[in-house]
């Protein structure tokens, strides 16, 4: 019976981490068609080539501070903070029709990206 609790938290740490992975793989395959959608912006080029690198970007700044978040906090409370925040970001690019909207949902991304990428490292 005492194992039961650990096999589910190793379980949710490895399916919390496959969302790393998904992030921009999700994207990447849509990028010419953001880069047509946006055609009027000034700069479209560099800025769809951010869309896919924006979270890699902010996954670097946002580690800066996770692991002091953590020692506040506590892992738990980051991970669920992270992976609601990881899905409110993620799906802000189906939403919204503003390109430097969706930078910024991208970049959001990668500050849930660092929360999780953290915490399912330290446990």
């Amino acid at each position: 019976m005492h194992n039961k609790p650990i096999t589910l938290i190793k379980t949710t740490l490895l399916l919390t981490s496959t969302l790393i992975v998904i992030a921009n793989a999700t994207v990447s395959p849509t990028l010419p068609a953001i880069q047509a959608a946006f055609a009027n912006t000034p700069g479209v080029a560099l800025l769809t080539r951010l869309v896919f690198t924006m979270p890699a970007l902010f996954v670097v700044i946002g580690s800066l501070v996770v692991g002091t978040v953590i020692d506040k906090f506590g892992r738990k409370p980051l991970l669920i903070g992270s992976a609601l925040l990881y899905a409110f970001a993620g799906g802000s690019g189906f939403l919204l029709d503003n390109l430097f909207l969706i930078l910024i949902g991208r970049a959001l991304l990668g500050l849930a990206l660092a929360g999780i990428m953290t915490t399912i490292t330290t446990h």
